[in-house]
């Protein structure tokens, strides 16, 4: 019957191309929206700040210099459009300066979070927009098998859909990662292939920095190429366009770049190579990440990449395999562990699991090929599928740093000097007296006594990352131990963030007591 109606064959096919794409980006959307506004009307994440006071200076003073290099410029320059439309309905003061909202320098200002509402909202559609991606544009380079599996568990990967809900660049470098993957292992014969991924990589580096790695799978494409000096220049030259564009100022101020990244560096504190590292992230994505059974295909999958050669060139198929495990030692050598450094693997991870589906279903009679992949996506994908559900409802919980600072508004008397730290309730000025210093211990006791201070506000995420330094270390251990506790809020099962504890400071020295 197929044979007798190709037509009617080919139109059966992308009617389930076009059906697998719209139920898995219904769910990937679901996953992703759901719970976008947690923390309002406060940013806690640590990180969206610096996204969102870039903005707001690049609008306030109609500039196109973010004057910030942490990241690369894509991500501001999108915050920076949306400030600029939501502008025509909020009407919201643009200024970042400590003294006018009374809030710390890592804060944003309550009146500000429709800004960063809308920037969560733009890095959770590229979240959705790489899963339509992977669905439509892997069916047709790998077939529908290693399209479906890879859609699916990105859709419910746990760590993309608890960093689509931030303003934070790893989503959005994912989306052009996916597609240079997918141009690259045309490129060796195709020039406009070439193009694409080269650009997409140029993005992708625009995005965030060390995305910018995968360049190195689309110079494994140029190495088999027939001219590889010609079109290693034209990859570079598409390269730098597109970086250029999207990060001008990134190329225009080199020395400001590398000394702000030399700060970078220095907060990841590189170091020797670490075996606990490593096994740290291979046990994230054998527990939450991928899941056992994924990992073990995603193993399998590495293997068949180095004799599948209607992938692509044997030089494409090498890169792509040692990639991930250079990279992944590279970034065990930060003693700072954060598993959002496992997005630029996830493409390749999702490749392996794909081919290893594929090559197994290969095996089989297609209908029942068609219900052993309907069986196996829901296996898969049913392990990060709860562990991503289990991330949400954390989302939605109140935060300790809510709880503290709705006790401080009830119980403290309006005038009391407060010294707070980062990662604490956001205090204004209007009712309080509020020192920022980001570490309480980076100053001596004796500094608060002198400038009056009545309370200490101390976070754990600072406390605890300085329990075993000296001098910093010993100045929470007085705190702790001498201070009258005034109140605690730590994380349970209703609640979530750091332990959020509040310290009063008596009018007495520690060598009055000798």
């Amino acid at each position: 019957m197929d044979e007798a109606n190709p037509g009617e064959h080919r139109s059966r096919w992308t009617t389930a191309l076009w059906v697998a794409t719209a139920l898995l980006v219904g769910l990937a959307a679901a996953l992703r929206l759901r719970g976008l506004s947690w923390g309002e009307p406060y940013v806690y994440h640590p990180d969206e700040h610096n996204v969102v006071h870039a903005a707001l200076h690049m609008v306030r003073e109609r500039s196109l210099d973010p004057e910030f290099f942490h990241y690369p410029s894509f991500l501001l320059y999108a915050q920076a459009l949306l400030t600029v439309l939501l502008q025509l309905w909020i009407d919201a003061d643009l200024r970042t300066d400590p003294s006018v909202h009374g809030l710390g320098p890592w804060d944003v200002a309550p009146e500000q979070f429709p800004f960063v509402l809308a920037g969560r909202a733009f890095v959770a559609a590229t979240g959705v927009v790489s899963v339509a991606l992977l669905t439509q544009l892997w069916w047709r380079w790998l077939g529908w098998p290693a399209a479906v599996v890879a859609a699916a568990l990105l859709a419910v990967s746990p760590l993309h859909v608890e960093h689509s809900h931030y303003l934070t660049t790893d989503v959005p470098a994912m989306l052009w990662v996916v597609l240079a993957f997918f141009w690259s292992a045309q490129a060796t014969k195709n020039t406009r292939a070439l193009v694409w991924a080269s650009v997409c990589s140029g993005f992708a580096a625009s995005t965030k920095y060390p995305a910018g790695l995968v360049w190195f799978v689309v110079w494994a494409a140029v190495a088999a190429s027939r001219r590889p000096f010609r079109a290693g220049l034209l990859s570079a030259a598409c390269f730098a366009a597109a970086f250029s564009l999207a990060s001008p100022f990134v190329v225009l101020h080199p020395q400001r770049v590398w000394a702000e990244l030399a700060v970078v560096r220095h907060n990841y504190s590189s170091g020797p190579w670490s075996p606990w590292n490593f096994w740290f992230y291979l046990s994230y994505l054998w527990n939450v990440g991928l899941g056992p059974i994924s990992c073990v295909l995603a193993l399998a999958g590495w293997l068949w990449v180095w004799f599948a050669r209607d992938l692509g060139s044997r030089w494409w198929r090498t890169a792509v395999a040692l990639l991930p495990w250079a990279y992944l030692a590279y970034v065990s050598s930060w003693s700072v562990r954060y598993e959002r450094n496992l997005m630029p693997l996830l493409p390749a991870l999702l490749l392996f699991v794909g081919l290893a589906v594929t090559e197994m279903l290969d095996r089989l009679r297609p209908k029942r090929g068609r219900l052993a992949l309907v069986a196996l996506t829901l296996v898969v994908t049913w392990p990060p599928l709860q562990s991503s559900q289990a991330l949400l409802r954390n989302l939605r919980l109140p935060d300790t740093r809510t709880r503290a600072l709705e006790w401080i508004q009830a119980n403290l008397p309006a005038g009391a000097h407060i010294a707070r730290e980062e990662y604490t309730p956001q205090l204004g000025s209007h009712r309080y007296r509020v020192t920022y210093v980001q570490v309480l211990a980076t100053r001596p006791y004796a500094w608060y006594l002198r400038e009056g201070v009545d309370y200490l506000v101390a976070s754990s995420l600072i406390y605890e990352r300085f329990r075993d330094t000296p001098g910093l270390g010993d100045f929470y251990r007085f705190a702790f131990e001498r201070l009258p506790l005034v109140a605690e809020f730590r994380p349970d099962a209703h609640t979530t963030g750091p332990t959020i504890r509040i310290l009063h400071v008596p009018r007495w020295h520690p060598e009055d007591e000798r």
